[in-house]
């Protein structure tokens, strides 16, 4: 288990479970309770999928299957399911044809940003970049954006300073009642 940042200021628990096997017997099913548990009650879920196994497309498919007969019931709530092409430098390039996913490669960094942008999609679906007129007397108040690197100030003006950062609707509305105000983007001053 290990928190990372997957879009600045916003982080996710990774939490890696052991793999399924294929033909999973059914009195084998109790050791997996931890992994079919932790997935039952995810926010999302990562499926990682080796595309340089010759058997990558079966593995998949009783990943699947191994969720779909020993995980979910008809008419539970599910995650949303994100596929992880993993081994992308090991694999022949029409591997990954055959899923839709994110394709990475863990082993050489490849494709990580785009898999965290994935992550921060899904993870955090409000969040919009927006353009804020903070009245001054209120800046203080999103102090704990600034620090988490969430907003940046654009510009200075006579009513309040311009912010440019990454909000969900619940953080825009509070920003709103505490006066804040929706403004058009600006372009940043030189040299900032």
């Amino acid at each position: 288990m290990r928190r990372g940042p997957v879009a600045p200021g916003r982080e996710a628990l990774f939490i890696d479970t052991v793999g399924f096997i294929r033909d999973l017997p059914h009195q084998l099913v109790p050791a997996f309770a931890a992994t079919l548990e932790a997935t039952r009650f995810a926010d999302l879920v990562l499926h990682v999928i080796d595309v340089a196994r010759p058997s990558a497309v079966d593995d998949c498919r009783a990943v699947e299957e191994t969720l779909e007969k020993e995980v979910f019931s008809k008419g539970d709530g599910r995650p949303p399911i994100v596929n992880v092409l993993n081994k992308i430098d090991a694999a022949p390039e029409y591997a990954t044809a055959d899923f839709v996913g994110v394709a990475i490669s863990a082993r050489d960094g490849i494709g990580l940003d785009a898999l965290r942008e994935r992550v921060a999609e899904v993870a955090y679906p409000g969040d919009r970049e927006i353009d804020l007129l903070v009245p001054y007397a209120v800046l203080r108040s999103l102090a704990f954006f600034r620090a988490k690197d969430r907003i940046a100030v654009v510009d200075y003006a006579e009513d309040g300073a311009r912010v440019r950062g990454r909000f969900s609707r619940e953080e825009l509305a509070a920003a709103e009642a505490a006066g804040s105000r929706v403004t058009p983007p600006t372009s940043a001053p030189e040299g900032a």
